[in-house]
């Protein structure tokens, strides 16, 4: 029986989607982009160009249209953060962030995917994600999840390790019912839920 980890690469080379990634000073990334061009699991995207020549990978700064996405993105953020009064130089200032561009414009479609983390911290992500490409439209939390594969190809999601360090019964239903929805997204399974407590108040 074939893994869900072996199904999603077999399923992302059939169709490899365009994947920014923003932390290009990290050698880790650089070498994330290399793997993922070789491999054909997707298409690599920095936003300039490193040190060193990377084949299949695409380099926004170097596109033809580069300013006219910056452009977009501008007026994107502007509008995105209107409710906060951000202006259309507040917002070019803020698109110097490499995090934060790179939400903006998968906002705007230009990827599919972006991965980040390996440099900013995890509160650099999600307040670029927040800000940047904001919420599911039904969604009024932010969490996260991890897809465990076990030994015997059960998978298992645990959802939120990072996020919300002390959710309330609401954020717990609401976290219970993103996580169920991302996990019959990825594995095409009903899933059952289960509310577990790593805390015993003492």
């Amino acid at each position: 029986m074939t893994g869900i980890i072996e199904r999603l690469r077999q399923q992302a080379k059939t169709n490899p989607k365009r994947v920014l990634l923003p932390e290009q000073y990290d050698e880790r990334v650089l070498r994330a982009a290399e793997i993922l061009s070789a491999s054909g699991l997707a298409i690599p995207v920095l936003l300039v160009r490193g040190e060193r020549e990377l084949p299949g990978v695409e380099i926004f700064a170097e596109r033809t249209d580069a300013q006219q996405w910056r452009d977009r993105a501008v007026t994107t953020l502007v509008e995105a953060r209107k409710a906060k009064g951000m202006t259309v130089e507040q917002a070019k200032t803020a698109l110097e962030n490499p995090l934060l561009l790179a939400t903006v414009l998968l906002r705007m479609g230009f990827a599919d995917a972006g991965v980040a983390g390996s440099i900013a911290t995890t509160a650099d992500v999600l307040r670029a994600g927040i800000q940047g490409l904001g919420l599911a439209p039904a969604a009024k939390l932010v969490s996260s999840f991890f897809l465990m594969e076990l030994t015997d190809h059960r998978v298992l999601t645990y959802a939120d390790c990072a996020v919300v360090p002390a959710p309330n019964s609401n954020e717990l239903a609401e976290i219970a019912l993103c996580s169920a929805a991302s996990h019959q997204s990825l594995t095409s399974e009903t899933p059952k839920v289960a509310m577990l407590s790593f805390s015993t108040k003492g």
